[in-house]
C-alpha cells in the first residue's frame, strides 16, 4: 500500500515542538487508520504513553483503536483490546489500562483528513466541552435538554470508550434524539481525562454527583 500522510484540516494544529506534531505529520497514516478501524466521523484520542510498549508511533504515541468492532456508528463500539486510559498521576484499576502523560482528541474527516478537536488539557475545561457538545449535537441531530454537569458515571453496558461495570469521571449533558414523533432522552458524556465522547442511555441511577 502506498503511504499516505495525514492532512490536517480545521483551524488548529499542534505547535511544531509538540509530541503531537509527530502524529499530525505521520506519513503512513493509511495503514494505521485501517488497522485501527477509524471511520469518517469518529472521534479518537492520541496519547503520549507513560510506558512505550503499546506505542503505535515512535517513540511513545498511541492511537485509540476500535478493534474489534461490530458497528460503524461514530460514537459506539462493542469491544476492544485495551482497558481505560489513565493519567500517569492516577492509580490504574486493571492490568490492561494504559497510563498516559498527555492526550489530544481528534476527528476523522475523510480518507486522510484529520481535525484536531481538543488540545492537551482542554478535556477538563467546561467551556471547551460545551463547544464540543454543541458540535456533536449538530452532527447527530440531537437537541440539548440540560446543562453540562461533572459527574461519576457507573457504566452498565459498554458504549464506545466506556466499559461495562466500570466507573468514569465524566462531563454529562442530557440530549434529545428525534424519533420522528417525539424526543427520546439520551446522555452525551465525555471522559473527563481524555474528552472521548459517547452516547448512553438516560438513567439517573447510573450517574452520581462528585
Amino acid at each position: 500500500m502506498k503511504e499516505k500522510a495525514i492532512i490536517m484540516v480545521g483551524p488548529r494544529s499542534s505547535s511544531h515542538n509538540s509530541d503531537f506534531a509527530v502524529f499530525e505529520k505521520f506519513r503512513d497514516w493509511s495503514s494505521i487508520k485501517e488497522h485501527k478501524v477509524l471511520e469518517k466521523g469518529m472521534y479518537f484520542a492520541v496519547l503520549k504513553l507513560k510506558h512505550k510498549r503499546m506505542a503505535d508511533i515512535y517513540p511513545d504515541l498511541f492511537v485509540q483503536s476500535f478493534l474489534p468492532h461490530s458497528s460503524g456508528e461514530s460514537l459506539r463500539v462493542e469491544r476492544r483490546h485495551y482497558g481505560a486510559f489513565v493519567p500517569s498521576d492516577s492509580e490504574i484499576q486493571a492490568s490492561d489500562d494504559l497510563e498516559f502523560d498527555a492526550v489530544q482528541l481528534y476527528q476523522i474527516k475523510g480518507d486522510v483528513e484529520v481535525e484536531l478537536i481538543l488540545l492537551n488539557g482542554q478535556c477538563k475545561n467546561a467551556f471547551c466541552i460545551k463547544k464540543l457538545a454543541k458540535r456533536i449535537c449538530k452532527e447527530q441531530n440531537f437537541q440539548e435538554l440540560g446543562k453540562l454537569e461533572h459527574l461519576m458515571y457507573h457504566c452498565p453496558q459498554s458504549a464506545g470508550y466506556f466499559l461495562a461495570l466500570r466507573s468514569y469521571e465524566v462531563w454529562s449533558v442530557v440530549v434529545g434524539e428525534n424519533t420522528g414523533f417525539s424526543l427520546s432522552k439520551k446522555v452525551l458524556i465525555f471522559d473527563y481525562n481524555t474528552g472521548i465522547p459517547a452516547i448512553v442511555e438516560y438513567n439517573d441511577r447510573h450517574f452520581e454527583r462528585m
